[in-house]
């Protein structure tokens, strides 16, 4: 069998492998793209050494094929220094440890691809490389430098095991794919008979699918539009015409309807990954009085977040249907924040059952 083809940045890839401890809140709003770039700007025009360089490396294993690539902020060649510029409003003592080690991660992940496509000449015998990360202070303009020493085999080890972390993964991502192609193909209408204008309907949604073109029905009450929607883009899925569904719905009964129409099409032998999206103030432990906060404010949900979270998201993954009950049920059993734990589910199910407001408001929009 021919190995898989991935592409991942760097971002990403320590975004997902490498990220630990509490669940932050966004606080007040940081920098904005213009004032990060103006600062990245002023920084590396001050530093005589390349900027913004595009690194590339591709890593081979038994079943993938993997690109990992990104784009550093800072690199020193002759001294081989990797840097990475990071903007905010507060001094360095306030970074929080989790997200200094997310920060060195990104570092350690570029040093890796720049040593590995790096000729033994350029490297000269030596086996260890320089990392900085420069925080910048946009509230009181100051610059503080932290500094590691790395040798080679410690960057490999680091990045061999976030790039394992991340495959794993992708092996049941992609089996969970496979599966639901596999199977919606040869699911039927879940109903003995199409209703008058469902066939219409579901036919229009499955080309307008296919075609990538914008459709827009209107139909009485009692149709059956959830099914008539639901069932069409999963035949879609399974042309591979497309690879994510949002279905988006107003009101709680509605995605009630969209996750039991796609429970009934499990039960007809479709095999998927779905999951539904709640209002926070719906779902939060601390909202609904199975929690509370501690004396600074804090829920202890948030604490150690991303610590628990990979054991939490394969078991929910492995649940295929994830509904609101389960999300609650693994989310207790892994003191996890519910509303937080499901978004962490959204990038990687075929169906995410949703309001409208997660795409249409742009305070809460998901992406």
């Amino acid at each position: 069998m021919s190995r898989r083809k991935l592409r991942v940045a760097v971002t990403s890839l320590a975004d997902f492998s490498c990220k630990t401890g509490n669940l932050e809140s966004s606080g007040v709003a940081g920098p904005t793209a213009q004032e990060g770039i103006r600062a990245h700007q002023r920084i590396q025009k001050a530093k005589d050494v390349a900027h913004e360089v595009r690194l590339k490396t591709l890593v081979e294993t038994d079943d993938y094929l993997l690109t990992l690539n990104g784009r550093v902020d800072l690199l020193d060649e002759k001294t081989h220094t990797i840097s990475e510029i990071k903007t905010n409003y507060v001094p360095v003592d306030i970074v929080s440890d989790a997200q200094r080690s997310l920060h060195w991660a990104q570092v350690k992940l570029y040093a890796y691809c720049y040593w590995r496509e790096l000729s033994a000449e350029k490297k000269e015998g030596r086996d260890s490389l320089k990392l900085e990360l420069i925080y910048i202070n946009l509230r009181d303009n100051t610059e503080t430098i932290l500094v590691e020493s790395c040798v080679w085999s410690e960057i490999e080890s680091f990045a061999l095991q976030a790039i394992n972390r991340y495959l794993e993964w992708q092996d049941l991502v992609w089996t969970s794919q496979q599966a639901t192609i596999s199977t919606a193909k040869a699911i039927a209408f879940p109903h003995a008979a199409f209703r008058a204008g469902q066939r219409d309907m579901a036919a229009a949604i499955f080309r307008s699918s296919r075609d990538k073109q914008t459709l827009l029905c209107e139909a009485p009450t009692g149709t059956g539009k959830t099914i008539s929607a639901l069932f069409p883009v999963v035949k879609s899925i399974a042309e591979k015409q497309v690879k994510q569904v949002l279905y988006l719905t107003a009101k709680t009964s509605g995605r009630a309807s969209a996750m039991n129409s796609i429970q009934r099409l499990t039960q007809q032998g479709l095999k998927v990954s779905s999951v539904v999206i709640r209002s926070k103030s719906l779902s939060c432990f601390c909202s609904t009085g199975a929690c509370e906060r501690n004396d600074e404010g804090v829920c202890p949900m948030t604490l150690g977040f991303f610590d628990r979270l990979p054991a939490a998201r394969a078991e929910a993954f492995s649940e295929g249907v994830i509904d609101a009950s389960l999300i609650d049920e693994i989310a207790w059993q892994h003191q996890l924040c519910p509303f937080e734990f499901s978004l962490q589910m959204l990038p990687w199910v075929s169906i995410t059952v949703c309001d409208y407001n997660y795409i249409y408001d742009p305070l809460v929009r998901l992406g």
